[in-house]
């Protein structure tokens, strides 16, 4: 992972990275899903805080495999088509992170119903988690509502993400 913007970068470095940095993984990584060289280069590293954000409260990330996929999560890699792994707990260990095998990102928590879409890409999903950007809630089929962050939103809600469409 040697992609990281400048700005990420430095939040990377300033918790422990280096670019030759190499940890162990669970065996059972695919070698061609990004997981694999996320965790290779972030395992057991603690990056971003748990503050106020630019839109909503800014997050930490643990990187760390080997947490059990909720059923959200099943419901999600069924719909999109894609292995979702798990990456890393987030937010002070209230949120799961993980990411597809095309690299979008999806959460769930501990704390709410309804899983959300982090970001396309490793990099948009980590910056919007430590500068506290929001992320897109993702009503489940059956649901016709879900209440994410004290807002309710309604099927058809423009910033709800599609599974279906990707948008």
């Amino acid at each position: 992972m040697h992609d990281l913007p400048p700005d990420l970068m430095a939040l990377f470095a300033h918790a422990g990275w280096k670019p030759d940095r190499r940890a162990r993984t669970a065996p059972g990584l695919p070698a061609d899903h990004p997981a694999r060289s996320i965790l290779e280069a972030f395992s057991g590293l603690q990056v971003g805080k748990n503050t106020t954000g630019v839109e909503c409260a800014a997050g930490d990330v643990v990187f760390t495999g080997e947490i059990h996929a909720p059923a959200e999560i099943q419901e999600i890699q069924r719909l999109s088509g894609e292995r979702l792994i798990a990456i890393g707990r987030t937010h002070a260990d209230y949120a799961v992170l993980h990411i597809g095998a095309s690299g979008r990102c999806f959460g769930t928590s501990d704390m709410m119903e309804t899983p959300w879409f982090a970001g396309e890409t490793f990099v948009e999903a980590i910056r919007s988690i430590v500068t506290g950007r929001c992320v897109r809630p993702i009503l489940l089929p059956g649901q016709a509502s879900a209440t994410f962050y004290g807002d309710v939103y309604r099927a058809g809600d423009p910033r709800l993400y599609d599974l279906g469409s990707g948008r």
